[in-house]
């Protein structure tokens, strides 16, 4: 029986552990949005980023999530896309499903209370 308390504690610390570098953005369309605050890449005005989003139910694809990285002009408050892929498992994890790593590189500006906006705002003040 201890043996079964102590394997149980060690997968709940464990699991703790993946999401410890996971900031949480907020949430979209019962959509949880997450930024990985380890993998910021600062140039002069720019950063780019990871973005982790869960799906409350699989996707078309039969995804539970995406993650995207995305590039932020904290000057001229723009974001792009640079990649993205389509998971099997919550946060980014399982196996890739489809995957982008050439979209175009299409600036968009940075609505104001926007997910986004919140993921700017963070990345720019590192």
């Amino acid at each position: 029986m201890k043996l079964i308390k102590l394997l149980l504690t060690l997968l709940i610390f464990s699991h703790q552990y993946v999401w410890a570098d996971l900031t949480p953005v907020g949430e979209l369309n019962s959509r949880t949005y997450f930024i990985d605050l380890e993998s910021i890449k600062k140039d002069g005005n720019f950063r780019m980023v990871w973005v982790i989003t869960n799906l409350p139910s699989p996707g078309k694809n039969g995804e539970l999530s995406w993650r995207n990285k995305d590039e932020y002009d904290c000057y001229e408050e723009r974001s792009r896309n640079r990649l993205w892929s389509e998971h099997s498992e919550l946060l980014g994890k399982g196996a890739t499903i489809r995957e982008n790593s050439n979209p175009p590189p299409l600036w968009l500006r940075v609505r104001p209370e926007s997910i986004q906006s919140k993921v700017l705002k963070i990345v720019c003040a590192k």
